[in-house]
């Protein structure tokens, strides 16, 4: 299996090519973990029904992955994309670890930025702010869009697919994808999973962030620029 990178290169969106390229990248990574998951049930000789439980987390890996990649690519979006409104702004701290509440702090924290412009302290808060937001339903992909300007009907092809990701995902994260039916004879203690269905949520975030590239970058040159936020990948 060889390494598989895409890159996006468009000199107008700089931050978008690395965003949109890690992101389709990653789609592939995932594609790699399912590869593996499929290789590996060849190896036992089993052909149908369930497999072991410890086999399978190779797909439940590639779920976690899959949604992180997506949500990654939302964040940048926002940090480089979307219009930060005052209301947008006026729920995110100032950047630091003790700051944790947008609507309070004194002037003695704003002094602390006092050497720094202003447009590099909103940065910087945005981003940290960005960094710990997850994106669990389908409404926070549409809140992500509408920042952005861009169409959510054109999107909504996606959304299906999406959530029933996200939903699985959060099972895996939070229950270990317990089975919540009580285990009797052939049951394991986790959900089943299957490498196709996986594979066809992976192809959907694929499919959704090759359509976020062509739309978002093709705009882009006649697009305001503003301060941008977001992680160097540099």
């Amino acid at each position: 299996m060889g390494r598989v990178s895409i890159q996006i290169h468009t000199p107008a969106a700089p931050h978008l090519d690395n965003a949109f390229s890690y992101g389709l990248t990653g789609c592939k990574r995932v594609e790699h973990l399912i590869d593996i998951y499929r290789e590996a049930r060849r190896k036992t000789g089993k052909t149908s029904g369930r497999v072991w439980i410890h086999l399978a987390d190779i797909l439940r890996a590639a779920v976690v992955l899959c949604h992180a990649i997506l949500e990654q690519v939302l964040r940048d979006l926002i940090a480089v994309e979307a219009e930060w409104t005052p209301e947008f702004l006026q729920n995110i701290p100032l950047p630091g670890a003790k700051h944790t509440r947008a609507d309070r702090f004194s002037l003695a924290d704003v002094a602390a930025f006092k050497d720094r412009p202003a447009s590099e302290i909103v940065c910087d808060a945005v981003w940290e702010h960005l960094s710990k937001r997850s994106f669990t339903q389908v409404a926070d992909v549409v809140e992500v869009l509408t920042m952005c300007r861009l169409d959510v009907a054109h999107y909504r092809k996606f959304f299906p697919a999406i959530q029933e990701l996200m939903e699985r995902r959060h099972h895996i994260a939070h229950t270990g994808d317990l089975e919540e039916d009580s285990p009797g004879r052939g049951k394991q203690m986790a959900r089943s999973i299957s490498a196709d269905r996986v594979a066809r949520w992976n192809r959907n975030v694929f499919d959704f962030i090759w359509e976020l590239s062509l739309i978002t970058l093709r705009k882009r040159p006649n697009h305001a620029m503003q301060p941008t936020a977001g992680r160097s990948y540099a």
